[in-house]
């Protein structure tokens, strides 16, 4: 019996032992720090940029509009030459009635008021002198206007009319223009006066065209 109690102790003495090794063991050992703490992170960039973004524009637009010609005209519009009146005798064609408002045409012939032909003498860019009356007409481009004339002309016995006539007109080329006669008859001298006073009133304008060339 003794012996059994001895035998236990013992066994009990070395499960302690054995305990306490353990034990230390497990202490002894070191622990390992925990793992699946947050590292750095891993996804930084591993060099700074290698160049500049790519769609940005390389170049300023090319489609604005241009404010400078890309050249000089070459050719410049030509002004046309003046065309000068040749000088000499001209004649006048078929006259023509553009406006009678006393209808003085009913009573005489208002192409009588016209001459049959003309002269042109000293002839500019600017002006020239209308024979045989030595007429002073001032050109503006290709038209003029003639100083007026003063006529009178017998309509019946014992009656002239005073006529003032202002002649105007468009240059179409050296040898050809149109004549405009403005015509005021301006009163009755003469005797015979009342009866042409009773059918027209004073003053009559007429206004007559007709072309001239040479």
């Amino acid at each position: 019996m003794l012996y059994f109690l001895l035998f236990a102790c013992g066994d009990l003495e070395k499960d302690d032992s054995s305990v306490e090794e353990a034990t230390e063991d497990t202490s002894s050992t070191p622990t390992s720090e925990p793992t699946d703490e947050p590292g750095e992170p891993t996804d930084e960039p591993t060099s700074e940029p290698t160049s500049e973004p790519t769609d940005e524009p390389t170049s300023e637009p090319t489609d604005e509009p241009s404010s400078e010609p890309t050249s000089e005209p070459t050719d410049e519009p030509e002004e046309p030459a003046t065309i000068l009146l040749g000088e000499g005798d001209w004649i006048i064609g078929s006259t023509t009635v553009l406006s009678d408002v006393c209808e003085i045409e009913n009573y005489n012939d208002v192409t009588g008021f016209t001459p049959d032909g003309i002269g042109v003498a000293d002839s500019t860019e600017s002006d020239f002198r209308m024979l045989p009356d030595n007429l002073l007409c001032v050109r503006d481009d290709l038209s003029f206007t003639c100083d007026p004339i003063s006529f009178t002309q017998e309509a019946i016995i014992g009656a002239d009319l005073v006529i003032t006539n202002t002649i105007r007109g468009d240059i179409e080329t050296e040898d050809t223009m149109m004549l405009y006669f403005d015509i005021d008859i301006e009163e009755c001298q003469g005797w015979s006066c009342g009866l042409i006073e009773l059918a027209l009133p004073f003053p009559c304008p007429i206004e007559l065209e007709a072309p001239a060339s040479r």
